[in-house]
């Protein structure tokens, strides 16, 4: 349907092949679209999630780092305050042999003010005589009183780090992972004079460095991910579902063009249905005005044929009326003259006869309009069928001396179907005309498909028809010949409609193609063109 091809605001929305036709742009499609977004989310909440996991492990890497700096500070105090506290503990005790820890309670005293300030920081001091851990303190343990004993369970660990420091005589550290939990060893050799093999160890006890809530943050990482996962899956299959609907809107808009009463398909998206049936409504509608369009056709039609009759009545009394007073008057001498003269009443009666034919001439014409033959095609060498038909008209021509031309266009190829008998009727009369016109001079008859029509035109070199009479070439009884009766052409043109085609009356110059029009044969004169369907 032709009248499909346009359908959003001027448009064309179908190709004749039925695949739609695309719009040059360069925006992707809503399905592009959509899937874009939905990526381009996906890349988003993986990116937050990576930037989360960063940030969470940067805090807690500056925690501990901020930790063991707190460490560092803890020891070199301790460290201090033990060289200051041994200077004036051997200032008033100078006689005296007794080892540094023998006095435990000053060491303690030492640990607990160098402490005093550092949350969660405990610690003491280390004599690798003996392997001895004395001066212990825990000045911010939030206990209901005083923390005197080292933690049994890092014991082992404190060991190691203060040997490791009086080993090298430089600082040492260790960091052991408890669950959420990280425990920070460290621990610096004591130069003071007097204290060999001596080292002061910290301790710090981070709770909840890894996040009480890690376990939490990771669902919700976990969960934000399947959200991002499952927005992602959704824009795809509505996508798919958005590639479905359109898909069936288009096949159905391809079984249109033949059939305008097909149903478009429920899609289940609701701005598809809603298209859909707007599609269907408009359907309806042009079947509406088809039907319409079909009935006013039809009334025109008939108009028209009811015009062609009254011109045609009349023709008929106008040809009728000549014949019989002329046949009045004959019968009218007759009987005056009586038998006086055989001869008058036998040329009276002589052209009675001749007018009576002349009626009856006008009538079998008449009788064959009337009677309407349903097509009867057959397949036929067109080239030969033409060649024939000229064959008959050769005599004709070579006695008006006049040129009779076939010319066969390579489109033309082998066989087609025509009803021969009926084209014969149109061509005869056709050709007819056409050596009458041009006596002398030259006739062309030219065949070619065009579009899926067979087109053959008959051409002349005569004087042409006047543009006065061009309108009513196919009009019945109108003609410019003295003795033609005009139902020549008019019975052609009925008979080519009765074979689903049209007869035009054309310039010699408006019937050739570009690539001809300089080597045609024929500069003047008519040339009528037959359309037929093949």
């Amino acid at each position: 349907m032709a009248i499909l091809g346009r359908m959003s605001g001027g448009e064309p929305m179908l190709e004749s092949s039925g695949q739609p036709k695309q719009r040059a742009s360069s925006w992707w499609s809503l399905k592009s679209q959509i899937r874009a977004l939905g990526l381009l989310f996906l890349v988003t909440v993986l990116l937050v999630t990576l930037l989360a996991i960063q940030l969470v492990r940067g805090s807690e890497a500056a925690r501990i780092a901020e930790a063991r700096r707190g460490l560092a500070q803890a020891t070199a105090e301790l460290r201090t305050r033990y060289a200051r506290a041994l200077q004036a503990l051997a200032e008033r005790r100078a006689r005296e042999t007794a080892p540094p820890w023998a006095e435990r309670g000053w060491l303690t005293s030492v640990t607990a003010s160098a402490l005093a300030g550092m949350a969660g920081v405990e610690g003491g001091f280390y004599f690798a005589s003996g392997s001895r851990l004395v001066g212990y303190a825990y000045p911010t343990y939030r206990g209901s009183g005083p923390k005197s004993d080292i933690p049994s369970a890092e014991r082992p660990t404190i060991l190691k780090v203060a040997e490791q420091a009086v080993a090298t005589q430089e600082p040492a550290a260790r960091r052991i992972d408890a669950g959420s939990d990280v425990l920070l060893f460290h621990a610096v050799p004591l130069q003071a004079q007097g204290s060999p093999g001596a080292a002061a160890w910290v301790m710090h006890h981070l709770e909840g460095v890894h996040g009480a809530y890690q376990s939490l943050h990771t669902a919700g990482l976990l969960l934000v991910l399947m959200v991002c996962g499952g927005a992602t899956a959704a824009a795809w299959w509505l996508t798919r579902r958005l590639e479905a609907g359109v898909a069936g809107i288009e096949a159905a808009l391809g079984a249109m063009e033949y059939r305008l009463e097909t149903d478009i398909a429920p899609t289940g998206i609701r701005e598809l249905d809603r298209i859909a049936a707007a599609i269907g409504r408009l359907g309806k509608t042009l079947i509406l005005n088809q039907q319409r369009q079909a009935e006013l056709e039809q009334k025109l039609r008939h108009a028209d044929r009811l015009a062609a009759l009254g011109r045609l009545v009349a023709g008929v009394a106008h040809e009728v009326r000549n014949p019989l007073a002329s046949i009045k008057l004959k019968l009218h001498l007759a009987a005056q003259s009586g038998a006086a003269s055989p001869e008058r009443r036998a040329g009276a009666f002589a052209v009675m006869r001749a007018e009576v034919a002349r009626i009856d001439r006008l009538v079998e014409r008449l009788l064959a309009l009337g009677r309407p033959r349903a097509p009867a095609p057959q397949s036929v060498d067109l080239r030969r069928y033409l060649a024939q038909r000229l064959e008959a008209f050769a005599w004709r021509a070579k006695t008006s001396n006049t040129a009779l031309e076939l010319s066969l266009s390579p489109s033309l190829g082998d066989a087609v179907r025509l009803d021969c008998d009926r084209l014969s009727e149109v061509l005869d009369n056709l050709l007819a005309n056409a050596l009458e016109a041009a006596a002398g001079g030259r006739v062309v008859v030219e065949a070619e498909r065009n579009d899926g029509q067979l087109v053959i035109r008959v051409k002349d070199s005569g004087a042409g028809v006047a543009p006065a009479m061009r309108a009513r070439l196919f009009e019945p009884f109108a003609t410019t010949k003295p003795s033609g009766m005009g139902l020549g052409l008019f019975l052609s043109a009925e008979i080519v409609r009765g074979l689903g085609g049209e007869i035009v009356y054309r310039e010699p110059d408006e019937a050739l193609s570009a690539d001809r029009r300089e080597a045609a044969a024929v500069a003047q004169g008519a040339c009528f063109e037959v359309r037929l369907p093949c």
